[in-house]
This record gives C-alpha cells, structure tokens and sequence, in this order.
C-alpha cells in the first residue's frame, strides 16, 4: 500500500479556541483534499501541552497529536502530527 506524506508550517491557529477550531478542520479538509495520509503541521499554536484528539472531516477520519505550550506559557511553537485513520486502525 502507497501512503502520502506531508509538511506543512501552518504559521498558527492563534485566536479563540473556536478560531482555533475552524482553522484546525479547514487544514485537516485540506489534507483529505489532497489524499495526505500523514502530516507533520508545524506552528500550529495549540495550548495545553500534549494531548491528542480525532476528527472525521469529508469523510475521512484522522487523529492530531498535539505538542505544544502549557497553558500560561508564551505561544511561539507547537507542532501536531495529523495521521489518517488507516494508519493507526486496526
């Protein structure tokens, strides 16, 4: 089986959580556009150290692994790894 790989500085998601949000689906819509079955996303702004969640957008589900600034901490880094379900699923 063939995979595709990416890269991409987002350049930050800053703003308010929802902002944050949208911005997190529209990438993540992106990358399914274009059939990306993992990414490394870096800049990507999002607070609370570590923590990873899972997303279905058009249709294709990906789990984001977050690393980034504690809350409290200055914003200036955080990377996420997007991995597309057929990647981690059993």
């Amino acid at each position: 089986m063939k995979y595709k790989f990416g890269m991409w500085n987002i350049r930050g998601l800053a703003g308010t959580v929802r902002n944050a949000e949208l911005k997190t689906h529209e990438v993540l819509n992106i990358l399914a556009r274009y059939g990306i079955d993992l990414a490394i996303l870096t800049e990507m702004k999002h607070r609370g150290g570590s923590y990873e969640e899972e997303y279905v957008v058009s249709g294709t589900e990906y789990k984001l692994f977050f690393a980034g600034p504690e809350n409290g901490e200055r914003n200036h880094h955080g990377v996420t790894l997007a991995v597309k379900a057929v990647l981690w699923a059993d």
